[in-house]
């Protein structure tokens, strides 16, 4: 996926790739993208410090003042997992933090919560169709600009008030 986006963004642009290595099964997945990148002949940095000469950063365990300042500097925010419960928190604090547009698997609650099924944020099935949702909200100003509006918009009705005043609505339905 990488080398692919590579070609289409960008050459400042910079993917980083967070995330919790906290068994033995996730620390062997972070092994394992290190040495693919690596085998993709990319630029793989292994944390912030590494930005500017890599193509690929891959942090793990990343303390949470850094991941804030990571994705305050980030245009986009592409979220790989699927089949996520809810929507998951992290998509809902990078929708948060400056109106990140968001790139999620149609699957889940990311895609269905979140991303409003399209109307907020891109979806992808497969590679392919990541790379190009993130290719279009790198290079494509006007669709960044609305995703991003409606990103903010989205997490304005994502508050605890909010959800009380719909759950209260739902009983007085059922009363």
């Amino acid at each position: 996926m990488v080398p692919k986006l590579i070609k289409e963004v960008p050459p400042q642009a910079r993917v980083v790739i967070m995330g919790s290595a906290g068994t033995s099964t996730s620390e062997s997945y972070y092994n394992y993208l290190v040495k693919t990148a690596l085998r993709s002949g990319l630029r793989v940095g292994t944390s912030a410090s590494h930005i500017l000469n890599a193509n690929v950063i891959l942090m793990k365990n990343v303390p949470r003042q850094e991941m804030i300042n990571l994705l305050d500097e980030s245009r986009v925010f592409l979220h790989a997992t699927i089949n996520e419960h809810w929507g998951g928190i992290a998509v809902a604090e990078a929708m948060a933090r400056g109106g990140l547009p968001v790139v999620v698997h149609k699957s889940g609650g990311a895609w269905s919560d979140l991303a409003l099924n399209g109307e907020v944020g891109l979806g992808y099935e497969g590679v392919d169709e990541a790379v190009d949702a993130l290719a279009k909200l790198m290079t494509d100003s006007r669709a960044w600009s609305n995703y991003s509006m409606r990103s903010l918009d989205r997490v304005r009705d994502i508050t605890f008030d909010k959800f009380v005043d719909k759950l209260a609505e739902l009983v007085r339905k059922i009363l």
